[in-house]
């Protein structure tokens, strides 16, 4: 047996270390600490190796013991390859029910909230939000009968602590109950939820939602 001497982080381009220490951390994989070949054995494919790569969408991660700085100590060394966190969707189609309706959807799963641009290049570069590791959907489907919005951003580790924050906007909107009843009707909703764990044992979560029905003048319906 040894201890862990040095970790050192190598190949991620954008997704900052904290992102993978983090979750070194929560395994007790941290200097100091007893070498664990249960979770990181030398060949690749061990269980922490898996953990780091579903967690962060890398598309693989190796761990590799090297000679430490001092007796009776291993350095590691984690290695990153990333993979894609980013994805848009645009289209658009017809139905029956909805009539006309458009989709631009966008996904980024390694979102930073505090990597402002620094220059409009920056921005539309996709340089600048980037490395933090937190997730972002935003979802917009308007159209002539039926229209919904949504925004979601999560922080899986809130502080760089096993908590996570977890916060929904959405807006809904039917218009062709005008049509046919008389009246529209529009959902606008909000959640807000922090969670905490702790490793293979308990968790506790608390939560807050929100939600705005909004039905139009029932004067002109008919029986």
């Amino acid at each position: 047996q040894f201890r862990i001497g040095r970790i050192d982080i190598t190949g991620n381009r954008e997704t900052q270390d904290k992102v993978f220490r983090r979750i070194l951390d929560e395994e007790d994989f941290q200097p100091g600490q007893w070498y664990n070949a249960d979770i990181a054995p030398k060949e690749t494919g061990g269980k922490l190796e898996k953990n780091i790569q579903n967690m962060t969408s890398a598309e693989a991660v190796s761990i590799t013991p090297l000679d430490g700085d001092e007796p009776g100590q291993k350095n590691a060394e984690v290695h990153i390859k990333e993979g894609k966190t980013r994805w848009g969707l645009l289209g658009a189609g017809i139905s029956l029910g909805r009539g006309l309706i458009g989709q631009l959807e966008f996904r980024d799963e390694n979102f930073d909230i505090h990597d402002t641009p620094e220059s409009f290049t920056e921005f539309i570069t996709g340089k600048a939000f980037r490395g933090a590791g937190q997730k972002l959907r935003i979802s917009l489907r308007p159209g002539l009968r039926e229209s919904m919005y949504s925004v979601s951003f999560t922080e899986p580790y809130l502080h760089d602590k096993p908590e996570s924050l977890n916060v929904i906007g959405s807006s809904w909107e039917r218009e062709n109950y005008k049509e046919r009843y008389g009246f529209g009707e529009q959902r606008t909703k909000g959640y807000v939820g922090f969670s905490k764990w702790r490793k293979d044992t308990w968790g506790r979560s608390l939560s807050f939602r929100w939600e705005n029905v909004d039905v139009g003048d029932f004067s002109s319906c008919h029986r």
